[in-house]
């Protein structure tokens, strides 16, 4: 068990690394508005 978590772990920091994972079928994204909302909300301190 352990040699195969091992390797699960190499293999996932090498894509990592290598920029392929994530992916978009991997990843979310932030409506436009609501990002733009986020970013003023943090320039304000809140």
């Amino acid at each position: 068990m352990a040699e195969i978590a091992t390797k699960a772990f190499a293999d996932f920091a090498a894509e990592v690394r290598a920029g392929t994972f994530p992916d978009a079928d991997h990843s979310y994204q932030m409506n436009p508005e609501e990002a733009e909302r986020f970013a003023r909300m943090l320039a304000q301190g809140g």
